[in-house]
């Protein structure tokens, strides 16, 4: 079987998978959304801090911390993914993040503190990355049931779907006021909330 035939079926097998276990499925935009959400900020935070008076030393002071909480969360991440409730503490940190994106846009409007900003957008970066290792360890466990390259292949997949647009609709928001970006990220974090929260019972996770 050559390469071209082994993409196919993976592909084959991904179709499958979607119409077979929807549950994974939420799992999986649960986590590519939120993720997005987090990167649509990410990719011009700097602009927008700057432009708020925030050094560029505060910022690498902030990005330090992010990487020294998310080092920290790493090094004990055996405590979490051992854990029989995995999809409650995956649910859990995709609250918080929802939460810091929710108290940074009402901040902006009611709190414009600077330094303030800069924190709640450290820790919602902070906690949607500590997301990434409860993700993989909840994938792990349900390629007992599919081919691995199924699961990731799907998982990049919809990642590309969605992408496109949601990434057309912030340049678009952010050629018309920079603020409005941060509450798309917002609405997209709701939604996952709402409509993807992982149940708490899966197969095989």
């Amino acid at each position: 079987m050559d390469v071209e035939e082994q993409e196919a079926n993976i592909i084959k097998d991904a179709f499958k998978l979607i119409k077979k276990d929807w549950q994974f499925i939420k799992a999986i935009l649960s986590r590519v959304i939120i993720f997005i959400s987090i990167f649509i900020i990410w990719r011009f935070h700097q602009k927008f801090f700057i432009d708020i008076g925030i050094s560029i030393i505060a910022l690498g002071i902030i990005a330090s911390g992010v990487n020294l909480v998310i080092f920290i969360f790493n090094q004990n991440i055996i405590k979490f993914v051992n854990s029989k409730n995995l999809t409650k503490k995956i649910n859990t940190l995709n609250y918080f993040v929802t939460f810091f994106l929710a108290i940074l846009v009402i901040s902006i409007f009611i709190f414009p503190n600077k330094y303030w900003l800069l924190i709640l957008y450290g820790l919602a970066t902070a906690t949607e990355v500590m997301r990434w290792s409860l993700y993989s360890e909840l994938y792990n466990k349900k390629s007992f049931s599919f081919n691995r390259a199924t699961t990731l292949s799907l998982s990049n997949f919809l990642k590309s779907i969605i992408d496109i647009p949601l990434l057309f609709i912030v340049s678009v928001l952010i050629g018309i006021n920079i603020i409005y970006p941060f509450i798309f990220s917002l609405i997209l974090a709701i939604i996952v909330i709402i409509f993807f929260r992982i149940p708490k019972k899966m197969k095989n996770a």
